[in-house]
């Protein structure tokens, strides 16, 4: 990402068909993890967490390292999900149903694979629950949120794509994407419950 925040909410906000939703959704992702990997980076300079086992602490840099991998990864969904879209565009009118099918099924590709990124955060970011220092739960629970949310912006965007696959594999994955959405979200949930 080498465009500001301003610059690219401008690009956004604009009539241009990209950056879209997608690529939203690649950011929030980004932002959520930042959020978890601020929340953890307070946690581990305080003296509480210096008194925990060698054991516990490596974990938790094992989980920040994980974080920070999925962070980059999601940023580079922004900019795949914008050339999915503008080759679906180049290929929309076209009479050769299989190229517009494959070109659909690059569009409902992106999203889903964000959308496990996002699943394996939320899962490294519960993990990280019982070193989150007080002073920055508001932070963690944050991060809960938006990814929790992200899962949403990605259904909607596979969604909007499934309808011109025919597979019928892709369309059982993409059921059964609504259901682990519902799980993730309740256990999501119940992680932030007493913090």
């Amino acid at each position: 990402m080498s465009e500001t925040i301003k610059e690219y909410l401008a690009k956004l906000s604009s009539a241009e068909p990209t950056p879209g939703g997608g690529s939203a959704a690649a950011y929030l992702s980004g932002i959520g993890i930042a959020l978890a990997l601020m929340s953890g980076n307070v946690s581990i300079k305080r003296k509480s967490f210096q008194q925990r086992s060698e054991e516990e602490k490596a974990k938790v840099h094992s989980i920040m390292g994980w974080l920070s991998k999925l962070q980059t990864e999601a940023l580079r969904y922004e900019k795949q999900d914008q050339e999915a879209f503008e080759h679906y565009m180049s290929v929309y009118k076209s009479e050769d149903q299989k190229l517009k099918e494959e070109a659909a099924f690059i569009c409902y590709n992106v999203p889903y694979l964000l959308l496990e990124l996002n699943i394996r955060a939320i899962n490294l970011i519960i993990a990280l629950k019982p070193y989150v220092v007080k002073t920055v739960i508001s932070d963690y629970k944050m991060a809960l949120e938006i990814l929790k949310a992200n899962l949403r912006c990605c259904l909607i965007n596979m969604d909007i794509n499934i309808d011109n696959i025919n597979d019928p594999e892709i369309k059982k994955d993409c059921e059964d994407a609504h259901k682990l959405v519902i799980k993730m979200t309740r256990r999501a949930t119940r992680a932030m419950e007493g913090i």
